[in-house]
């Protein structure tokens, strides 16, 4: 039964608020917030950290805002990020709580 999914009868959409998620995407500034950019759909996990295949995954067509940045990320701008938190809104709409930072390629896309 673990790795049963159960989906609601008109599709998976939106992740709720509060869940724990990783995304990958482009880190980008607008204005004074960080923002990822040409980033996937949120995937539910576990626990943070990168993926296996995130340096290779293909990017998306979303942009998120990251809140509650702790790491410093100007070193990181224009560069392949996958970001795990728990999610601000439904569907990341108001941004992701950041909880891990990693670079899983120095260009992006």
């Amino acid at each position: 039964m673990a790795g049963v999914q159960i989906i609601p009868k008109d599709g998976p959409g939106e992740l709720p608020a509060n869940t724990l998620v990783r995304v990958v995407g482009c880190l980008s500034k607008s204005g004074s917030d960080w923002v990822l950019v040409n980033a996937t759909v949120p995937e539910r996990i576990e626990r943070t950290g990168p993926g296996a295949d995130d340096a290779n995954r293909q990017l998306g067509n979303r942009s998120l805002a990251l809140k509650f940045v702790l790491t410093r990320l100007d070193p990181f701008t224009g560069q392949r990020l996958s970001v795990s938190g728990m999610l601000i809104g439904t569907g990341g709409a108001e941004g992701i709580n950041v909880t891990t930072v990693n670079r899983v390629a120095e260009t992006c896309p």
